[in-house]
């Protein structure tokens, strides 16, 4: 759905005391408001860039390059 809305989920299983599987919780977050990351996108004297362990971009200052790999854009990658 659009627009695209940035964001991150953790999951963790739930055992009980017998140690059988009791549930899942899962939180999704807002990458921009967790990070207060829309406060940086405009601004031309920084660059601020979130990645994942692949080194593809996850926020860039450019928006057109925030998840280019999910929308089939040219890939861009970090190397560290």
């Amino acid at each position: 759905t659009f627009p695209i809305i940035p964001t991150i989920r953790v999951a963790t299983p739930i055992y009980d005391e017998d140690n059988n599987l009791f549930g899942i919780i899962i939180i999704n977050s807002n990458t921009d408001k967790l990070f207060h990351l829309d406060k940086y996108r405009n601004i031309e004297a920084k660059e601020t860039y979130l990645v994942d362990k692949d080194g593809c971009y996850l926020f860039h200052n450019d928006i057109d390059k925030t998840f280019s790999f999910e929308f089939k854009k040219s890939l861009i990658l970090v190397i560290f």
